[in-house]
């Protein structure tokens, strides 16, 4: 009787046992469930609309176990991804995407391809990427007029916009650049051209970009001549006032050379070496001190000017100037004042 008792009590046992393990193998081959639909929001701009085409887009309850996220340029994830990569094991992404259009982009998500299979598409995002302005003006602020021998002008652009690259051209079309300035700050900048190596006049152009969309290229904004560089007409001594003179580091006056051009100071018919140098202003004339790294010896001089720029230099000037370099007085007697004797 006991033992028919032991035998029940096993065969209860066993197959609860039984039981339990079917029921952790349906359990073990049940599928995941579908994940939910990823959030999307726009961190940056943090503005709704600007020049920057770069937008930040955080992702959040993405699906843990792993897929590809895709980013899609419109709000129902409709059309071809334009950002694809691998979220394994990560609940929330930031991706970087770029506003390609000028006007409203819109961007959507979803995830593809994991285990639990794809995830519904995303809320969408906006932002509104503005055109570049037109710069509206240049002004020629180095040298002050043209035509000049300065290969290298600076103008002062008007018409920008924080940020904003901007680029000078020398053709209508904004294809020959010759000057540029990154990520300009404020309304107006100013920026200096690259050496003009050719003689002639000069229209310029300008441009603003934000590295991926560019602005309409601007109207004729600044005309420019650029000319030979020209000895100056005349040489005058200002510190001394006349020779001879003790001082080794006189200041000379020049006027007559063409603007903009840098004038050279030597003596033995343009053979020396450079004694110094001045820049001409817009109206030819400056100025030249000999500096104390070169003084002039203690002897006459007969001083000579040349004008060079990169578009090419003058000849010696015809022009000239003597100077005499005076050795100080030896003192001839002493007498003694105090005590009188």
């Amino acid at each position: 009787m006991l033992r028919s008792l032991s035998s029940t009590a096993h065969v209860v046992l066993l197959t609860g046992l039984a039981g339990w393990m079917g029921a952790c193998q349906l359990g073990a081959d049940a599928p995941e469930p579908t994940p939910g639909a990823p959030t999307a929001t726009r961190v940056l701009p943090s503005a709704t609309s600007g020049y920057t085409s770069q937008v930040v887009i955080e992702l959040t309850g993405l699906p843990t176990l792993g897929g590809t996220l895709k980013i899609f340029a419109t709000s129902d994830c409709s059309g071809g991804a334009v950002s694809a990569s691998a979220i394994s094991g990560r609940s929330l992404v930031d991706v970087h995407v770029t506003a390609s259009d000028t006007g409203l982009n819109t961007f959507s998500a979803s995830v593809t391809g994991g285990s639990g299979g794809d995830t519904p598409c995303s809320n969408s995002v906006t932002y509104t990427l503005i055109a570049p302005p037109t710069p509206s003006s240049m002004t020629l602020s180095d040298p002050v007029a043209s035509p000049s021998a300065d290969t290298t002008p600076t103008y002062t652009v008007a018409g920008l916009a924080d940020g904003l690259n901007l680029a000078i051209y020398k053709d209508a079309a904004c294809t020959e650049q010759v000057g540029a300035l990154p990520q300009v700050s404020g309304t107006s900048a100013s920026v200096t051209l690259g050496a003009l190596t050719t003689l002639g006049a000069y229209t310029f152009y300008a441009q603003l970009d934000n590295g991926d969309v560019y602005g309409n290229c601007s109207a004729l904004l600044a005309s420019y001549t650029l000319i030979a560089a020209t000895t100056p007409t005349s040489l005058s001594l200002v510190n001394p006032a006349a020779s001879p003179g003790y001082t080794r580091t006189p200041t000379i006056s020049f006027s007559g050379a063409s603007p903009g051009s840098v004038i050279q100071l030597y003596e033995s018919g343009c053979n020396s070496s450079v004694f110094g140098t001045g820049q001409a202003d817009g109206s030819g004339n400056g100025s030249i001190t000999v500096p104390s790294t070169t003084p002039l010896s203690v002897a006459a001089h007969t001083l000579y000017t040349k004008a060079v720029s990169e578009a090419g230099s003058s000849a010696c000037s015809g022009t000239t100037l003597a100077y005499t370099v005076s050795a100080f007085p030896t003192p001839t007697a002493m007498a003694l004042v105090t005590p009188a004797a």
